[in-house]
């Protein structure tokens, strides 16, 4: 059976075992004696940024909630509650908060949302079915648990490439990336997704669009788009893409004359050609006959090309 202790100094529940462990992936924990002498306690303090915190106690009725919430996270849990001891350091300190020593390596998230809440925002490694792969999150854009798939911020990688990069994916999850579409379509068929999308201009105006539902097909359709219910203050500039098939400079799926992909130096679900090109050429001013640049023309009259834009999923 596993052994769980608290640290006095913070009401910081930890599971032994794990902390113990000379195997684990976790940095080690350090045993001390609990404070004041006499309380016959232990604590292990996890010295890694894997500690994740759960709830924050400020009254006896709020307990039980906690601590079923740190069974929610690691069901086999056992623990004995002290009522007594919870009243004594409420009212000497007024609150404490109650957290899980938790391995984030033997997690097997199926995207960033099944993350423990309090994981912070970068790179980690997903299993949305018996595909594995990694993926950014973005825990502070719109709140927790979004999949990035999308980011530009700098003009560093080039993004005008042929259909296999975008099908299997480029860049670098820490800096600018396209996911790919068969890990996008991966994502997006395992359960139902919104899609927020993030964008700044150049003079550091940002807006965004939402939407409750976000689906790319497989690559035999393409990966045709599927998406609905706009919400937000930068305009529906996917409106006029919905239905249409991804497009490289190589692979010409719109219904334009023109190979649109080409033309505009991009790749996007190019229709006849586009409303929005987040994919497009990265440049400060549109060029004057073609406007290549990252675009998001949601409102009419909008045309000024984008600083940085993000594109991301979550499961609902």
């Amino acid at each position: 059976m596993n052994e769980y202790f608290v640290d006095l100094y913070g009401a910081f529940l930890y599971q032994k075992d794990i902390c113990d462990n000379p195997y684990s992936t976790l940095k080690r924990c350090r045993v001390d004696a609990a404070p004041n002498g006499g309380f016959g306690f232990e604590s292990y303090i996890l010295l890694s940024s894997s500690y994740i915190p759960l709830c924050e106690i400020r009254t006896l009725t709020e307990v039980l909630e906690c601590y079923s919430n740190v069974t929610n996270h690691c069901p086999d849990w056992q623990y004995n509650i002290d009522y007594e001891w919870h009243a004594w350091h409420i009212r000497h300190f007024n609150t404490f908060i109650i957290g899980a020593c938790l391995n984030i390596n033997e997690l097997r998230p199926r995207d960033c949302s099944d993350l423990p809440v309090g994981s912070d925002s970068g790179v980690y490694t997903i299993y949305p079915t018996n595909v594995i792969f990694d993926v950014y999150c973005d825990m502070d854009t719109a709140g927790f648990g979004w999949t990035v798939f999308q980011r530009r911020i700098d003009g560093a990688t080039d993004f005008f490439r042929d259909w296999i990069d975008y099908e299997n994916g480029f860049g670098s999850l820490t800096s600018e990336f396209w996911l790919g579409n068969n890990f996008i379509n991966v994502l997006t068929s395992s359960g139902n997704y919104k899609l927020y999308i993030h964008l700044e201009d150049f003079e550091g105006n940002s807006r965004y669009a939402e939407y409750c539902k976000f689906v790319v097909g497989d690559s035999t359709t393409n990966y045709t788009l599927n998406i609905g219910g706009y919400s937000g203050d930068a305009g529906d500039g996917l409106f006029f893409h919905n239905g249409m098939m991804f497009s490289t400079n190589d692979k010409d799926n719109d219904i334009s004359r023109h190979n649109c992909a080409e033309s505009f130096k991009g790749a996007w679900w190019y229709n006849k050609c586009y409303q929005s090109n987040l994919n497009g050429q990265y440049i400060r001013e549109l060029h004057s006959t073609y406007p290549r640049g990252t675009q998001w023309n949601g409102r009419p009259g909008q045309s000024d090309t984008l600083k940085s834009t993000r594109m991301m999923i979550k499961r609902h």
